[in-house]
């Protein structure tokens, strides 16, 4: 069976979390984390035996990585995720999805 490439953008908690389930689940490999804090990427990385960024584009522009979890602080969801969109990968957004209405309604579009 293949395995479908995950990342992990926002390596706190509740990202490392992802991370853990992703490296441990059949079906799915972690290929990628990242965070601003690269110590802390590179730590979750070498835990769960992934890549690790410090920039997220540069895990987007991963062409093993076909899902990403978006694990940052609420008012940074929106930004990463349409260019998540528009580096055509699939996408989880820890809630809330955006801020706005308006910054929902550009994800939305960007994922359409």
């Amino acid at each position: 069976m293949e395995k479908v490439g995950f990342g992990v953008i926002g390596t706190g908690t509740w990202g490392e979390l992802h991370a853990r389930i992703y490296a441990s689940t059949e079906g799915i490999t972690l290929a990628g984390v990242s965070d601003l804090v690269e110590s802390r990427a590179e730590s979750v990385a070498q835990a769960y035996g992934s890549m690790h960024y410090a920039d997220y584009r540069d895990l987007l522009a991963d062409d093993l990585i076909k899902a990403v979890s978006i694990v940052t602080p609420d008012f940074a969801h929106a930004e990463i995720a349409i260019a998540a969109a528009e580096a055509g990968k699939h996408i989880l957004v820890e809630k809330p999805l955006a801020m706005t209405v308006e910054d929902c309604q550009r994800v939305i579009a960007a994922a359409e």
